[in-house]
């Protein structure tokens, strides 16, 4: 200090930088909000792109599949329309399936998704058929419909023809005196025990016929089912026809019955009457009836040789 006056000494303003002022920190937040907006907004736009275009690429996505599966069903000659609902469910199906924003959707449609659906359509098909025709083909059916006793009037229409036919032959061989009363009763008594033995013939003959018709009802729902089992998309099925096949089959057989019956027994006759005569002559004891027997036995064979006819059968 020079001289002895006394001075003053003032001090240099403080300089703060202006980031550091009221003012910059205020402009710095608005800047970083500001910057923070943008960012967001950029993240949402891009959010929204990716989004919009896993869109469109999953609508062009299901258009290509719906496309490629009507040109499939149209290759194989079938109408689209009749398959579009469950093609288009499966569709649909498998849209709700892909991940949000999977990069390439197209790939959740593989090229055989017609031929999938439409196998199993046909094999829905296959069974409903299969159960309709299980209730027009019920177990049993063949036996219900020609059952055992389903012969039975008419065996004993055969039985009684040809049992009253030997009765009047030997009635005729009594008028002769072929047989006397004693000789006539015994060979009745013999006619009578031999009915069984008749009948059981008679029965085997009709039990043939009845398991022919009943094998030709079995093929004919064993066709049914077959057409079932079979069926293919574009060929219709109307179970309800195997339906009025057996109703007509039924039928047909029904009123072919009795005539099969009786062309199976030939006109054969049931009951051996030479060996009849003999019993009613045996019973008698020995009388000058030989002549008589002979041409009761002539005449017989003379009536045989006229109706006998194939599918002849034993007589008793």
């Amino acid at each position: 200090m020079c001289g002895g006056g006394s001075s003053s000494y003032t001090p240099p303003t403080e300089h703060i930088p202006w980031e550091q002022t009221e003012a910059g920190r205020k402009w710095r937040q608005d800047e970083d909000a500001r910057i923070e907006g943008e960012k967001k907004a950029a993240e949402a736009a891009k959010e929204q792109a990716t989004l919009a275009k896993f869109n469109t690429d999953v609508e062009s996505a299901v258009t290509g599949a719906r496309s490629g599966a009507k040109s499939r069903v149209e290759q194989l000659g079938l109408n689209f329309d009749e398959f579009a609902s469950p093609i288009d469910a499966e569709i649909s199906r498998i849209r709700s399936g892909i991940p949000n924003k999977f990069e390439t959707p197209s790939t959740y449609f593989t090229p055989d998704l017609a031929d999938t659906i439409l196998g199993r359509e046909q094999e829905g098909r296959r069974t409903r058929y299969g159960r309709e025709l299980d209730n027009i083909f019920t177990p049993g059916f063949e036996s219900q419909a020609f059952s055992d006793t389903a012969d039975d009037s008419i065996i004993s229409a055969i039985l009684g023809e040809q049992q009253r036919d030997a009765e009047q032959y030997l009635k005729r061989a009594g008028d002769r005196g072929v047989l006397t009363g004693s000789g006539l009763s015994a060979s009745m008594t013999e006619l009578a025990k031999r009915r069984p033995g008749a009948e059981t013939t008679l029965q085997g003959i009709g039990g043939n016929v009845l398991n022919k018709y009943r094998g030709e009802l079995a093929d004919l729902s064993e066709d049914a089912r077959g057409s079932a089992a079979s069926y293919k998309l574009g060929s219709p099925l109307d179970t309800s026809s195997f339906g009025t096949r057996k109703t007509n089959k039924i039928s047909e057989l029904t009123g072919r019955l009795e005539g099969d019956i009786r062309n199976q027994q030939g006109g054969a006759p049931l009951f051996d009457i030479e060996e009849l005569l003999q019993r009613g002559t045996s019973e008698q004891g020995a009388q000058n009836t030989q002549g008589g027997i002979l041409d009761a036995i002539a005449e017989r064979q003379s009536k045989r040789n006229k109706t006998r006819g194939i599918g002849s059968q034993g007589a008793f």
